[in-house]
């Protein structure tokens, strides 16, 4: 997973995720957030756009998220941000 938000997340994936198209609904996908916690959501993929190196990054969005697992997401990412903040 590159970026994360409530809304969705971007991952990186290798040159043989051709089957993952525009539309492909991933059920029951488990995403570790480190010291927070696991989601378990079903994610569509929106986009996807191959990158140099071999790679594709795959831009999905999160289905039917529940109000405490959005909770979890939202506080992981104010934990991120405050700790990239306290480096700089």
């Amino acid at each position: 997973v590159g970026d994360i938000s409530v809304g969705g997340l971007a991952m990186l994936a290798g040159p043989d995720s051709g089957f993952l198209e525009a539309g492909t609904v991933l059920e029951d996908c488990r995403i570790e957030l480190p010291g927070h916690g696991v989601v378990l959501a079903s994610v569509e993929l929106c986009n996807r756009v191959e990158t140099s190196h071999a790679q594709v990054r795959l831009g999905c969005r999160f289905l039917n998220l529940g109000g405490t697992v959005e909770n979890l997401i939202q506080r992981y990412i104010n934990h991120v941000e405050r700790s990239r903040r306290a480096l700089s």
